[in-house]
């Protein structure tokens, strides 16, 4: 994998989502803000737009890890032992860098 940016982890905090409700939120006030206040409702619904669309666009990746973490909920953990051959020649290791692997654990 070139893009470093590409994976996130499912289980970390959904940061994503959070800017997602902000955003939104201040779409919704700026929206209904002309009702209430005297203010032009030209420029609050223009706010109300941007902020909605920089919700979108901020917030897919929140969408994206929420989406994820509801596909894992129920299924057990499995964890990769860095020291097991057989899965780091499944991986395409090569046999010289696990022998090298081998020799650093025992050092």
């Amino acid at each position: 994998m070139n893009n470093p940016t590409k994976y996130n982890f499912p289980y970390r905090t959904n940061y994503e989502i959070w800017i997602l409700i902000v955003w939104f939120i201040v779409g919704g006030i700026s929206f209904v803000a002309p009702f209430f206040f005297g203010v032009p409702q030209t420029a609050y619904w223009t706010l109300s737009c941007v902020s909605l669309v920089i919700g979108l666009v901020v917030g897919v990746k929140g969408i994206e890890i929420n989406i994820r973490k509801k596909r894992l909920q129920g299924r057990p953990l499995e964890f990769v032992n860095a020291n097991d051959t057989r899965l780091l020649k499944q991986f395409g290791i090569e046999q010289e860098v696990i022998n090298r692997v081998q020799e650093n654990i025992k050092k």
